[in-house]
């Protein structure tokens, strides 16, 4: 009875070893499974393009002691402008009332001398009593319905323009309608679509040939394609500079240059 007891133990332990080795050397062996054998590449791409449409903000603003008379300035100009825009044959949907705001602006100490509105002269300074002088009379007090500051309003739109044939004629027009800050001219590409594609191939070219270089180096045979990803790619905006009123009331000088566009690939190839 207990020979077989005893080849029950050494089983039993034999069993237990070969777990334990299994383990031991498992996760190791499939982590080293999981890792691609092979040759990783990255390559890039770019395609230039013109850019065919510009995105531009235009705003009116105006000043004054009472709120509804410049919000009322600003109105009477804004409603100008838009029909400027509109007349140069820029589409409805393609203007977007992008802020309107009134903040009021407060006048810093000391106020500015009188008259004051109603209240006659300004207020004399107060001399400082001495010793041997009797106390001074106060000065009056700062009339309560004096402004001190004023509203400034202001509304801005973005217009998209997509005949940038008319973009600096429509930007005369503007300013002459009453337009008196413009900022940030952005130019587009609406579709980038075909771009997109030939910077794409420069960059699946430049990772193979990379593959192929590395290959020869280490005098390896190049295999097919184990995996391929899309690391993104980038549209970037040109951006022009503000204008003013100054900017003359006539047809704007405006070069829209070139956009690139760019593409970046990862790829594995197996070795043979």
């Amino acid at each position: 009875m207990k020979r077989p007891a005893q080849v029950q133990t050494a089983g039993s332990l034999y069993f237990v070893l070969f777990l334990a080795l299994g383990c031991a050397s498992g996760p190791t062996s499939l982590a080293q499974s999981a890792l691609p054998h092979g040759i990783s590449v990255s390559g890039h791409g770019e395609a230039q393009g013109q850019p065919d449409l510009a995105r531009v903000t235009i705003g009116v603003e105006a000043r004054s002691g009472v709120a509804n008379e410049a919000t009322e300035q600003v109105n009477q100009q804004m409603s100008a402008v838009l029909a400027a825009i509109q007349q140069q044959g820029v589409a409805e949907a393609d203007i977007r009332t992008q802020n309107f705001s009134i903040n009021f602006e407060h006048q810093p100490e000391p106020y500015p001398p009188g008259p004051y509105p109603g209240a006659g002269s300004a207020p004399a300074e107060v001399e400082r009593p001495s010793a041997s002088s009797k106390p001074a009379t106060a000065a009056p007090a700062q009339p309560a319905d004096v402004p001190r500051g004023f509203y400034r309003v202001s509304n801005t739109v973005q217009v998209t323009v997509r005949d940038l044939a008319k973009l600096g004629t429509i930007l005369g027009a503007t300013t002459g309608a009453g337009a008196n800050n413009i900022w940030g001219i952005e130019f587009e590409i609406e579709d980038p679509s075909k771009l997109e594609a030939e910077a794409r191939q420069e960059a699946v070219a430049e990772a193979k040939a990379r593959a192929e270089q590395l290959a020869q180096l280490a005098g390896v045979k190049l295999g097919r394609v184990i995996s391929l990803g899309e690391s993104g790619g980038s549209m970037p905006r040109e951006s022009g500079y503000g204008y003013s009123m100054q900017a003359a009331r006539s047809d704007v000088p405006v070069q829209r240059g070139e956009l690139t566009i760019s593409q970046d690939v990862q790829i594995v190839f197996s070795i043979e």
